[in-house]
């Protein structure tokens, strides 16, 4: 029980020391992981983790990972160009639902991408 008591004093002291922050291992981890994944799944992933929401939010954000942006990166990674039809568009959608987009975003991309009539 007394190294229990040991592990909590030197995990208190590496946080106060700053050696230890969860607001940097989120941000480390959605940096790594957000060329394949949306805000969503990342902060579900560190919410898995045992990371607190303001830390999740945090991190996610000092990455960049809650992007417009983000969206076409992991939409080029599976499509080349525009959907044809709704079949298409719902396969589109389904995709980047899964990769844990918001569907705001997806729509007002895919709203974007079919305007422009080029691939993103």
């Amino acid at each position: 029980m007394e190294a229990q008591g040991e592990v909590e004093a030197l995990l208190d002291d590496l946080s106060a020391r700053g050696w230890l922050s969860d607001v940097r291992f989120a941000e480390l981890t959605a940096r790594a992981k957000a060329s394949r994944f949306g805000p969503l799944k990342l902060a579900h992933y560190l919410k898995s983790r045992g990371i607190a929401d303001e830390a999740i939010v945090a991190g996610v954000q000092a990455a960049g990972a809650d992007g417009r942006a983000q969206v076409a990166v992991v939409w080029r990674t599976r499509f080349k160009a525009a959907p044809n039809d709704e079949r298409e568009k719902l396969k589109h959608v389904r995709f980047l639902q899964g990769r844990g987009f918001p569907l705001d975003e997806i729509f007002r991309f895919l709203k974007e991408l079919e305007t422009s009539n080029e691939p993103a």
